[in-house]
């Protein structure tokens, strides 16, 4: 999703107001002004392109280490986790700066869900650790 939000930023014409919209937020370009400037998009969508390779780097070092070591991948995890929660949180900061309204309640559902998400891997590694031990 965030390698998506990346892409999606790039767009010339339209770039963070398509994202903003991705996310459940529509923005008119007319209202808001400098959404297109260079100086908005290239840092936010860098910022989402490491998020996305953050991700990424979780996934296979979970496929790669999960028999040898489930311990290794908690901290890859949870720099993902962290970085996720503070590029939106930037994005929040972002937008109530030039004003767009309807913001918190987005980037509210989208962190939720991130906690969500996070909550779920923990509750999977502290089963796998249980499993372990009674197995030992």
């Amino acid at each position: 999703v965030f390698a998506l939000l990346a892409y999606i930023c790039i767009d010339g014409n339209r770039g963070v107001a398509a994202a903003l919209a991705v996310l459940g937020l529509e923005v008119e370009n007319g209202r808001i002004t400098g959404l297109e400037n260079a100086a908005i998009v290239a840092p936010l969508a860098i910022a989402l392109l490491v998020v996305a390779v953050l991700f990424c780097w979780a996934f296979v070092e979970t496929l790669i280490n999960i028999a040898a070591s489930p311990d290794a991948t908690d901290s890859v995890v949870r720099v993902a986790f962290i970085s996720a929660s503070a590029v939106l949180s930037l994005v929040l900061v972002g937008g109530a700066a030039q004003g767009i309204d309807g913001l918190f309640m987005v980037v509210a559902v989208q962190l939720t869900a991130l906690l969500a998400s996070y909550v779920a891997v923990l509750a999977e590694q502290r089963t796998a650790r249980v499993e372990a031990f009674a197995a030992d």
